[in-house]
């Protein structure tokens, strides 16, 4: 009795992994989520609890060492953002001053209402087509 159970489970625990490895494969593969980078001020200190402000020309972002061998020149990258409401705007400010960082200027085509949302930012080398993306909270008040 004991090795006609056994025969019969053997080809079943076989087709369930390869089913289980078929289903494994057939999944989207997560994305690799980068860590919230270091937030600094023009000096390179570490501020705002890895906040973005907005109506503020001196935050930078502190690249890790993985973002700046995969874009090489920092002073040919390019911004792009998303995940934030339309009257958040983000730009490029000094490159490279303290070392290793990106300036951002963060402001608001319009005040009146207060912005608390995560948003997404990809850095860019056009000649190289090498990207970094990262995820900061945007941050302002309403008036």
């Amino acid at each position: 009795m004991n090795n006609l159970n056994l025969t019969a489970l053997l080809p079943l625990a076989a087709f369930a992994s390869l089913a289980a490895a078929s289903l494994a494969s057939a999944a989207p593969s997560p994305a690799v989520s980068s860590p919230v980078p270091t937030i600094t001020d023009g000096d390179g200190h570490p501020v705002n609890q890895n906040m973005l402000y907005t109506e503020s020309r001196w935050e930078r972002v502190l690249l890790p060492h993985e973002a700046l061998s995969k874009l090489g020149s920092l002073r040919a990258v390019k911004l792009t953002t998303a995940n934030l409401p339309s009257n958040v705007i983000v730009s490029l400010g000094a490159i490279n001053t303290p070392r290793n960082t990106v300036g951002l200027w963060v402001r608001r085509s319009s005040r009146a209402q207060a912005v608390h949302q995560k948003g997404r930012f990809t850095l860019t080398n056009p000649a190289t087509k090498a990207s970094y993306t990262f995820e900061a909270m945007v941050v302002g008040a309403g008036r």
